[in-house]
């Protein structure tokens, strides 16, 4: 999978534990590296619209020791944080005060950039997903979410593209304004979301994602109870 830019768009699935997942155990020490950005809000249900996020957000990341480090942001400016030169160092954005905001993980290669944007997921928005399902569904509020941006070579969406997950999770693909459990595979949109996956609410899970069809791929991605991970995979 190719690196990250450090922006949201090139954000890519962290180190994989295999398809049952593995608790993540805690980090080598590494280089330090200063990073800073914004913080954004997606505003629809297709996770596309974005816009800009006031109000206070903690973020957390891996740090140079192996552990790991975080910042308030106050809404007002841009966040500072030092943490690992890695090539795949997941984020985590959780918005302070009870907003529509939902923890959000995002994966940066902080290896290549020094400055990213985070863009936060709404509980609505994962509600609405939910609501498309072919028979009802319930959003598990401990349980861990994916949304998966496929992208072409020429870096456009990529559709064709079939996600394999586990048996008990919620499979949807995004098609036209809605989301849509009875179809298998990307639509022309390329966006593909997993929910319901287990996940422990304190810490970490690894757990590797097969995408087949279009594009074969084992995609590692990094969950966390009751959170949402975001991930652009490319050829």
């Amino acid at each position: 999978m190719r690196g990250s830019k450090g922006t949201p768009s090139d954000a890519t699935g962290g180190a994989g534990g295999g398809a049952g997942g593995q608790p993540t155990q805690p980090g080598t020490p590494g280089k330090a590296v200063s990073v800073s950005g914004k913080m954004e809000l997606y505003r629809d249900e297709q996770f596309s619209a974005k816009a800009g996020f006031a109000e206070p957000v903690t973020i957390t990341a891996d740090g140079p020791l192996g552990n790991r480090v975080s910042t308030l942001y106050l809404g007002n400016g841009v966040f500072t944080l030092e943490v690992k030169e890695s090539t795949e160092n997941w984020f985590s954005a959780k918005a302070e005060g009870g907003q529509d905001g939902v923890t959000t993980l995002w994966a940066f290669n902080t290896q290549a950039s020094k400055t990213t944007n985070i863009v936060l997921s709404r509980s609505t928005a994962i509600d609405s997903i939910f609501s498309f399902a072919r028979s009802p569904v319930p959003r598990s509020a401990t349980a861990a979410h994916v949304v998966i941006n496929v992208v072409g070579a020429n870096g456009l969406p990529l559709a064709g593209v079939a996600v394999g997950a586990p048996a008990d999770a919620f499979v949807a693909y995004a098609s036209g304004l809605t989301w849509a459990s009875t179809i298998t595979e990307t639509t022309a949109l390329g966006r593909a979301f997993v929910g319901n996956i287990a996940a422990p609410t304190a810490g970490f899970r690894d757990v590797t994602l097969t995408l087949s069809g279009t594009l074969v791929r084992a995609l590692p991605v990094r969950l966390s109870g009751g959170a949402v991970s975001i991930v652009t995979v490319r050829p």
